[in-house]
């Protein structure tokens, strides 16, 4: 089975730059509003869907300006942390981008939640630990967060994971493929396609080929392409 596990990659510009630790300085903290006011703008016009393995934008992920600036607000920190994993207005520090995501998802905030879970199963920013990894991914999927059902699906999908258990992993699937993500289409229609976790259906297996192909999937057409071959299609 291939497949990437999809992180949510924000475009940020900012004019200003943010430094320092978890400790801001006045003039830093300005600067950070003014980062997060020009990340709320751009954000604005950037909902929809991403192809590739880029997860597709929340619809509500618009940050409204707040002020002052709240840096205890666990979206502001998701943000900022987005700023420093990208290396956009800051230098790239994937340890301080973990430090603020973390503090964001302890929070409740689920593209966080779902972040720390891609985190600690690439290793960015800290050790890589698959239980972690599986608990956060767990958390945001159950916020219905779509990027991180079709992740936790993925994992549950993998037969040498840990936590491998194809019926649960349908289960994910089917809720992140429901809400358009490419990753997720894929990873069901071949568990349809193999009857693992489900019965086996050629029809729907093809169903999510095509979408996840309409969406750009090469490996979905490819594996659609070799079913209208066989006559499965």
């Amino acid at each position: 089975m291939k497949g990437t596990l999809i992180a949510i990659a924000i475009i940020i510009m900012v004019p200003s730059i943010l430094t320092g630790g978890l400790d801001l300085s006045i003039k830093t903290s300005l600067a950070v509003v003014t980062a997060i006011l020009v990340v709320g703008t751009i954000m604005s016009v950037m909902n929809g869907k991403q192809t590739g393995t880029q997860a597709p934008m929340e619809e509500n992920d618009k940050l409204e300006s707040r002020s002052p600036l709240n840096l205890n607000d666990a979206e502001t920190q998701f943000k900022i942390g987005q700023a420093h994993r990208l290396g956009a207005g800051v230098p790239q520090n994937y340890e301080e981008a973990f430090a603020w995501i973390q503090k964001s998802a302890g929070k409740g905030f689920a593209e966080a939640q779902n972040m720390l879970g891609f985190m600690y199963d690439r290793g960015e920013g800290t050790t890589q630990n698959s239980t972690e990894a599986y608990h956060w991914y767990l958390l945001s999927a159950q916020q219905e967060n779509s990027t991180g059902q079709a992740n936790l699906g993925y994992i549950l999908s993998n037969e040498g994971s840990e936590f491998h258990d194809y019926a649960e992993a349908a289960k994910w699937l089917s809720k992140a493929a429901e809400q358009g993500e490419e990753l997720a289409q894929v990873v069901l229609a071949e568990l349809y396609y193999w009857g693992r976790g489900v019965q086996k259906n050629y029809s729907l297996a093809a169903k999510w080929y095509r979408l996840a192909a309409a969406q750009g999937s090469q490996e979905a057409d490819r594996m659609l392409g070799g079913m209208k071959y066989r006559g499965e299609a």
